[in-house]
């Protein structure tokens, strides 16, 4: 399948025959400002352990995150990135009917095909804006009777920030139809206020999964984690392998967490270069522009000017790479993502997609007048 998660330069270089290393990517929301300096130091403390075995149960990184979250630790969980709790998730509640907010990351279906669930979907819709409206959910869920419901906060791939007055009435509704809630908060490092966190730990039936790839920029090392009751945690760490965490993640994670100092940096960042980006790309004819508060902008392609593989084609003999969002429920073709990076690639991205979209039109046009 095209694209399925982005970031890929293994692939896409190999199928282009160039290096890797020289691919500009913007199909991967990654904070730009790289790891915490804190991070690559301990990191580089610690390499003489490598030869040993990390702590078993990453205790140590389970404190560090309950001191950063200032929750209690049998609260936290963390794991070999957010990716194996989804399936570690489905292997211990093992639902037999599903919901779905779409769209979504790929990995959820993936997981929930696994256990063998029925998956049935609420679609936010274009027209709308993708905005997620909190009493349909509601309305879906009482009439599904689903075991499991999966939301994103801000939403996969559009990057909407749904309030927490809505979450916590979604959070109610499924409490009282006995559906479990999973709220994927990947990206919700940039919008922490709004976060689900300190709620959870209180509620019964509901889990928030956290991704340290986005604001932290570990993608490589694999870390994320989850939060929530006791009880479901426990439950999730008796199927959690041993070593989960690896020991270089663990020393990255830990000091990471502690750097105030790159945390500020990266929301003055995130603060001042969102909207710039945002209207950089606005004004290229032939895009819209969904809002959102996460650190990548979906794009959607007027047809009529280019298609999105014509124009993901062109930029990549550039050495530039966009999410192609193809392949994702509920977008397709016409649409495509492009991440939030620095001042100087947000401008040379900006200004190829308007002379690439901007050529091809003339091109139409010229070969429409000559017919």
């Amino acid at each position: 399948m095209k694209d399925l998660h982005g970031g890929d330069i293994w692939s896409v270089a190999s199928g282009a025959g160039i290096l890797a290393e020289d691919i500009l990517d913007f199909s991967a929301s990654i904070n730009p400002l790289g790891l915490s300096g804190a991070a690559v130091a301990a990191m580089e403390r610690g390499k003489g352990l490598l030869s040993a075995y990390p702590e078993p149960y990453a205790r140590e990184l389970t404190k560090e995150l309950s001191s950063y979250h200032k929750i209690p630790a049998l609260n936290i969980l963390p794991a070999n990135g957010s990716n194996e709790l989804i399936y570690l998730v489905m292997q211990t509640l093992r639902p037999t009917r599903a919901l779905i907010i779409e769209p979504a990351f790929s990995e959820y279906r993936r997981a929930l095909e696994g256990v063998g669930a029925a998956i049935d979907c609420l679609t936010l819709i274009p027209s709308g804006g993708f905005c997620f409206d909190a009493l349909k959910l509601q309305e879906k869920i009482r009439e599904g009777c689903y075991d499991i419901c999966i939301v994103t906060n801000p939403t996969s791939h559009i990057g909407g920030l749904i309030p927490k007055a809505d979450m916590l009435e979604v959070i109610e509704k499924c409490r009282t139809e006995g559906t479990f809630l999973v709220i994927d908060e990947a990206f919700c490092d940039f919008t922490e206020g709004d976060s689900l966190k300190a709620e959870v730990v209180e509620h019964d039936g509901v889990l928030v999964l956290r991704s340290m790839t986005k604001f932290f920029a570990m993608a490589g090392l694999r870390l994320g984690y989850a939060i929530g009751g006791a009880d479901i945690i426990e439950q999730l760490a008796a199927l959690r392998p041993t070593w989960s965490v690896n020991l270089l993640a663990t020393l990255a994670g830990i000091a990471t967490l502690r750097d105030a100092s790159y945390i500020e940096a990266t929301r003055r960042w995130f603060k001042l270069e969102r909207p710039y980006m945002e209207g950089l790309l606005a004004g290229i004819k032939g895009l819209r522009v969904f809002s959102g508060e996460a650190n990548f902008f979906l794009c959607h392609l007027d047809p009529a000017f280019m298609s999105v593989d014509a124009l993901s084609a062109g930029l990549l003999t550039k050495g530039i790479l966009i999410r192609d969002m193809t392949e994702v429920r509920g977008l397709g073709s016409e649409y495509f993502r492009v991440a939030l990076k620095s001042r100087a690639d947000n401008e040379l991205i900006a200004a190829l997609l308007g002379d690439t979209i901007g050529d091809a039109t003339g091109k139409a046009v010229a070969c429409s007048s000559v017919v």
